[in-house]
């Protein structure tokens, strides 16, 4: 039997509501942007540094260690006998030596440890890092650069036709070849004198050894076809920068209010008398003799001054002294929180551990050092 419904079919984007979401977009990250606001957002903004300063301390610490397990059972198939036990004893105590000596450094001015910290620090921020492994008198020593500095060179260049001829493509400073590999990569060099950028071409892996000898480490990624990272805070850039402004305003709106101590507040039946004429003219010298038919409250406000040592003003009809309150600063609190812990949970670290405030109870706050241990040993 046939069916008697007409079955209609639509094609389904995520919107269930036609027009509530909008078209559609293809969001393509604008590195060199998304860099520049990351970096300015660190070094502008204290909620970032929060951040930003526990995952630089946390993650790499004091420095890398290396903890030597060569995978016992696979050598031993492959006849490769030894006592391993001597061999990791040995490796881990050279590693130790050449870490912490400054020849493990290209530039010979820091060591292994700082470069392991810079480089964290600045995929995270710039959204990747060029790692290279300099080979000079049979010593090997690492060098980093930051990625903005790995960029394509000109398009009429030697390096494109060279490329071209080798069967690769150059996208954002990176040669490739078909299958995706990278290549190479082109690190710009700016001329002191001309100002002309020049690039030089790093090989991705050794001429003679094959052994791969640079490559790029990253904060984030977009997309799995993407070869440039992202800064790692790109989500919580706009909120930040809002935050800042907000938290600013609530600092600077406080400030004035506390220089006004308080107003005159007048009614329609106000006489529009100052209650602080007589104290300003006294104190110029010019007072006046005035006709005031409130002597009597004039005398008790004179009486409580001198009983409490405190000044008593006797308001005319139809007025009152105001301050003038804000709810402003008792909402900044919750206000903050709030997106506070948005911005920390973009960025998978708890509030509790960026604010260093376990004020929750300890089942709640060991659930967080926890949690955020197993993060950082990811």
């Amino acid at each position: 039997s046939q069916s008697r419904y007409t079955v209609s079919t639509k094609s389904f984007d995520g919107e269930k509501t036609p027009g509530e979401m909008g078209p559609a977009i293809n969001l393509v990250p604008e590195h060199n942007g998304l860099r520049y606001r990351s970096y300015e957002a660190q070094l502008k903004s204290d909620v970032v540094k929060m951040i930003t300063g526990k995952f630089f301390k946390w993650v790499i610490g004091n420095g890398l260690k290396l903890q030597s397990e060569p995978e016992e059972t696979v050598l031993e198939m492959e006849g490769i006998k030894e006592d391993f036990i001597k061999f990791r004893k040995n490796v881990e105590a050279r590693f130790k030596v050449y870490s912490n000596s400054k020849m493990s450094d290209f530039s010979r001015m820091q060591n292994i440890h700082r470069r392991a910290s810079e480089a964290f620090k600045t995929a995270f921020l710039s959204g990747d890092a060029l790692i290279i492994l300099r080979v000079e008198d049979g010593n090997i020593n690492v060098q980093v650069i930051d990625g903005a500095e790995v960029k394509s060179p000109v398009f009429d260049s030697e390096f494109y036709k060279k490329a071209k001829d080798a069967g690769n493509d150059i996208i954002h400073g990176i040669e490739m070849n078909d299958r995706g590999e990278h290549v190479a990569f082109f690190v710009r060099k700016k001329d002191s004198e001309s100002g002309i950028d020049s690039f030089e071409r790093i090989p991705a892996k050794g001429e003679k050894s094959g052994r791969l000898m640079a490559w790029l480490i990253y904060g984030d990624k977009h997309r799995i076809n993407h070869h440039r990272g992202i800064p790692q805070i790109s989500a919580i850039l706009e909120k930040v920068d809002k935050l800042d402004r907000y938290t600013e305003a609530s600092v600077a709106g406080a400030e004035e209010r506390a220089k006004i101590v308080f107003a005159v507040e007048h009614n329609q039946f106000s006489t529009g008398e100052n209650p602080l004429l007589d104290a300003m003219r006294k104190n110029m010298g010019n007072a006046i003799k005035t006709l005031d038919p409130y002597e009597e409250g004039k005398a008790v406000s004179k009486a409580i001054s001198q009983t409490t040592n405190k000044q008593t003003f006797n308001l005319p009809i139809g007025s009152k002294l105001t301050t003038l309150a804000s709810q402003q600063e008792d909402q900044y609190q919750p206000f903050f929180d709030a997106v506070f812990v948005q911005l920390c949970s973009a960025i998978d670290i708890p509030p509790e551990v960026a604010l260093q405030k376990y004020s929750s109870n300890y089942s709640a706050s060991r659930a967080a050092i926890n949690g955020w241990g197993y993060i950082v040993d990811i």
